[in-house]
């Protein structure tokens, strides 16, 4: 961030500040971890297929053997000797998995050809779980990540849908040994589904024999609701996670914690005073538990309204104000972590995160709406109409509706004082909450019946004289003689 930033306009400081929701990292020691990890996998998994030593074109061969038979236990030479292992990567949702995945991954080459054995080698390769939950639909996106890698067609060669797994599942095992890849992590796992996979047993046999027949190093991505696929007995926990598991909770209160908050403070585009970190690193801690996707769109929404309202600076009492207008739907979530007692826990495998970008758009277009008009004032309309929103969010009148208020009250009134704009204000919200006033119809006495129009039916019957009403009516015209339609039948 430069220091700069800090004058230009509102709307061009709001999207400074959304930089952070993507573009901000904090490298911590479980990044370190988990990197060692990543390394130790790929260079070890590539032990056993080396194509020096010749291991590489038998896994080929054996790929081929399978292809043709349509068994994932067929072989070539014989059982080949696999080096690769697997992880188990878990943690609750937001404390930044993902992120850190794709960042360390960012390191290596996404692909790497070997003109020497005319191999096209691919060191990682990353997919989501598909969201049906099945294996075929995950062999689909194992072909579509290769495709966008290095510009395949493996979707329409080998995806058709009328295709067994059992193909398709070879068929992925022999382009995994043909590219070398690396490792293969496979993001939000909690995605699968039994009844549809065929059961936890078929799940773990297929990932069990990318890594102990097919050789390729898997790393399994998701949140704690995964943990159900590893715990179901101790057999299938080893062969999940034969070079272990590594659990990723959220940030605790510690050094580590204070170096973040100090990190993530230091990106402010606001043009007050900012608070000592010391003020803000426990109100932070409180409001998110650790949680580190939570801590920062927080921060970053509440610049976002200190921007809006004028106050410049991001407070305790903004904060809270934020935390609770914004993330109604993680209030719960939050709730538990803070009591800390396991059964509340829980009941909550995951974290649903609100949808900040849709918020940092509706802030944006809030300001491009009223900022050209506030340009035509001349007594420093700016900072007065944002005191006039921010009084109106004071007295519990939500942001969306105090800001076109102002607007509205402020043309043609910009050189009033506040006070008298605030007047304005709160007697025009009166009128528009006030219900309308019911117009009471007149009620005309018996007497006046005969002054009514002809066709009125008071005026019928007050004029009737001798006849009955019915009779008055019909000299009138007004009743239906059915009995015309009959002539002729």
């Amino acid at each position: 961030m430069q220091e700069e930033e800090k004058r230009l306009p509102n709307a061009v400081r709001l999207h400074a500040v959304a930089r952070l929701l993507h573009d901000f990292f904090q490298p911590l020691s479980v990044h370190i971890a988990l990197e060692s990890k990543i390394s130790l996998l790929m260079r070890t998994g590539y032990l056993g297929r080396n194509p020096k030593s010749g291991s590489f074109y038998e896994h080929l061969q054996s790929g081929y053997e399978r292809l043709v038979k349509g068994d994932l236990n067929a072989f070539s030479f014989g059982k080949i000797q696999s080096t690769a292992q697997s992880l188990a990567f878990i943690g609750c949702s937001g404390c930044g998995k993902t992120t850190a995945l794709e960042r360390i991954l960012e390191t290596y080459p996404t692909a790497v050809f070997h003109p020497e054995y005319n191999i096209t080698q691919l060191p990682y390769l990353k997919l989501d779980c598909p969201h049906d939950g099945t294996l075929k639909s995950l062999c689909f996106s194992f072909f579509q990540a290769i495709d966008n890698a290095i510009d395949t067609d493996y979707v329409k060669r080998y995806g058709s849908r009328r295709l067994s797994l059992d193909v398709m599942l070879a068929r992925m095992a022999q382009l995994a040994n043909f590219h070398a890849i690396g490792v293969l992590v496979i993001d939000e796992i909690q995605h699968l589904k039994e009844a549809k996979s065929g059961g936890i047993e078929r799940m773990l046999n297929f990932f069990v024999t990318l890594i102990n027949t097919i050789g390729v190093p898997v790393i399994m991505v998701g949140t704690p609701w995964a943990r159900r696929f590893f715990e179901n007995d101790l057999r299938s926990a080893r062969r999940a996670t034969g070079m272990g598991s590594l659990m990723w909770d959220r940030m605790p209160k510690d050094n580590q914690w204070d170096g973040f908050v100090r990190r993530l403070l230091s990106f402010q585009w606001l043009r007050g005073e900012p608070l000592a970190v010391a003020a803000i690193n426990d109100k932070l801690y409180d409001l998110t538990q650790g949680v580190i996707d939570i801590t920062v769109k927080l921060f970053a929404l509440a610049q976002h309204r200190a921007i809006v309202t004028g106050v410049e600076q991001v407070t305790l009492g903004l904060l809270e104000q934020v935390y609770s207008d914004e993330f109604i739907p993680v209030h719960p979530m939050i709730s538990a972590l803070r009591s800390g007692k396991a059964e509340q826990i829980l009941k909550y495998g995951d974290l649903r995160m609100p949808d900040v970008s849709a918020k940092v758009l509706d802030i944006s277009q809030h300001i491009n709406t009223f900022a050209p008009k506030l340009k035509q004032q001349r007594t420093r309309p700016e900072s007065k109409t944002a005191k006039l929103v921010e009084i109106l969010c004071s007295m519990g009148i939500e942001q969306d509706v105090a800001m076109p208020l102002v607007d509205e009250v402020m043309v043609g009134n910009s050189e009033l004082p506040i006070a008298t704009l605030v007047h304005m204000m709160t007697r025009h919200m009166a009128e528009l909450s006030r219900p309308a006033k019911r117009v009471r119809k007149k009620r005309l006495s018996k007497k006046d019946w005969d002054s009514l129009e002809g066709a009125d039916l008071r005026a019928i019957f007050s004029q009737r004289g001798e006849n009955t009403l019915y009779d008055a009516a019909r000299q009138r015209g007004l009743v239906l003689d059915l009995t015309q339609g009959l002539v002729g039948i």
